[in-house]
């Protein structure tokens, strides 16, 4: 299996829903606190799938 490095722009998308799960998570965004998981697990999920398919 060959790996690629994710775009971008998936990049960017993986890393703010990360991000906003993180901030969800302790707090600070109170409207997301109980989708915070899923958020982060979202952002994991894209950061693999654009790692492991090349393009996207």
């Amino acid at each position: 299996m060959k790996l690629s490095a994710p775009t971008k722009v998936s990049f960017l998308i993986a890393l703010c829903l990360i991000i906003v799960g993180l901030l969800a998570e302790i707090g600070v965004v109170g409207a997301l606190s109980g989708i915070a998981f899923w958020l982060e697990f979202a952002g994991g999920a894209v950061l693999l799938l654009a790692t492991l398919l090349k393009g996207l």
